[in-house]
């Protein structure tokens, strides 16, 4: 499975704690960063079965 991840500013040990459910990261938006801060139209769209 999946996963987009919203609001970490840095991801440390996630990426291993979701592992372990086996969920892997596709994307990630800290929201500290300006350009993901306007990206919010990009949420609202269905994301297709990966």
């Amino acid at each position: 499975m999946k996963a987009m991840l919203v609001g970490a500013d840095t991801l440390g040990n996630i990426p291993n704690v979701l592992n372990t459910f086996g969920i892997t990261i596709h994307r990630h938006l800290s929201g500290r960063h300006s350009a993901h801060q306007r990206k919010l139209d990009k949420l609202l769209k269905p994301v297709p079965n990966c």
